[in-house]
């Protein structure tokens, strides 16, 4: 039977004792494994309550402030609530307890969360310190590493200017490199998205003096088709003519799976005489009709205006 001597299932009346448990706090500390010796039915009703974490993380029953609540599983998801329901000062005081532990904490499976919380929540002004502890000789590690190039997109969303242009400026070597990364890749994206003018122009140079290599490879191919479709023509014209200026890169493109995806976003930011020129490359290609992407691109192409059979005719010589 249930505490109280209310039955399993028996409804709000089995729930009363987990709920005034969930209320004196200081005795759950007292048994930070409550909840493992608690039926289903009554786990349940603790959960949520604010006790639930209180009984499954001693560590946070015995020293709530404690940094390394960051990296624990659980810890992690209570501060992050506290995070959300506090007051300014209750946030900046969870947010100081990282300082010093910042390299260490955005390369936690658990800790980067509480990282991004703070970056969310907080003024910018409040999380400088998580950006000086990153602008160091490992600020290229943390942005190709899997939890920490989250960290480094959330500053670079919420960061003032003057903190997105530092950040920027620092990973701008290394552009290219990150384009081709599975994790830097996102990081690029958001670059692209959040930094001043100036600088996009820059990293679209960088690109664009690689084109070839980031067109071909699994994750530039991703940087590329993001660029192309965001609707920004400036960004994207730079990149199309790059590409159809490189007629073995175009050719190559067409016969690949996330290569042919790109022509057909590249083609709607070509100007005329740019279209015509890849028109070209592509009705020069060999097996595109025996292709599935070739003819996905063929029938790009042919949807744009142009006649779909010019391939053929191209081959054979016709007008």
């Amino acid at each position: 039977a249930a505490p109280g001597g209310a039955a399993p299932g028996g409804g709000a009346g089995a729930a009363l004792p987990v709920r005034a448990l969930a209320e004196r706090v200081e005795h759950v500390r007292l048994i930070p494994a409550l909840s493992a010796f608690l039926p289903i039915h009554l786990r349940a009703d603790l959960a949520g309550s604010g006790a639930e974490e209180l009984c499954l993380c001693p560590l946070l029953a015995a020293a709530p402030e404690d940094w390394r609540l960051a990296f624990d599983p659980r810890g992690c998801r209570a501060l992050q609530r506290r995070l959300e329901t506090s007051d300014d000062e209750a946030r900046v005081a969870i947010a100081d307890k990282l300082r010093g532990h910042i390299r260490e904490a955005v390369r936690s499976p658990h800790a980067n969360f509480v990282v991004q919380k703070c970056i969310e929540v907080l003024r910018p002004g409040a999380v400088q310190f998580i950006l000086d502890e990153l602008m160091t000789d490992s600020l290229m590690l943390v942005a190709r590493h899997k939890f920490g190039c989250r960290v480094v997109m959330r500053l670079l969303e919420h960061g003032m200017a003057d903190q997105v242009h530092k950040l920027t400026e620092a990973l701008m070597p290394k552009v290219g490199d990150l384009a081709m990364h599975a994790f830097g890749n996102y990081v690029v994206q958001s670059m692209i998205s959040h930094c001043a003018e100036e600088q996009r122009s820059r990293i679209m140079s960088e690109l664009k003096r690689d084109v070839g290599s980031i067109c071909r490879d699994l994750y530039g191919s991703s940087v590329v088709r993001t660029i192309l479709a965001s609707g920004s023509d400036c960004e994207g014209r730079v990149l199309a003519t790059a590409i159809v200026e490189t007629r073995d890169l175009v050719q190559d493109l067409a016969h690949m799976r996330r290569g042919h995806a790109i022509i057909k976003l590249m083609v709607k930011l070509l100007d005329p005489q740019e279209y015509e020129m890849c028109m070209k490359i592509v009705a020069g290609t060999e097996g595109l009709s025996t292709s599935r992407y070739g003819r996905a691109v063929l029938q790009r192409i042919g949807g744009t205006g142009i006649d779909r059979n010019f391939e053929q005719r191209a081959i054979t010589g016709g007008a």
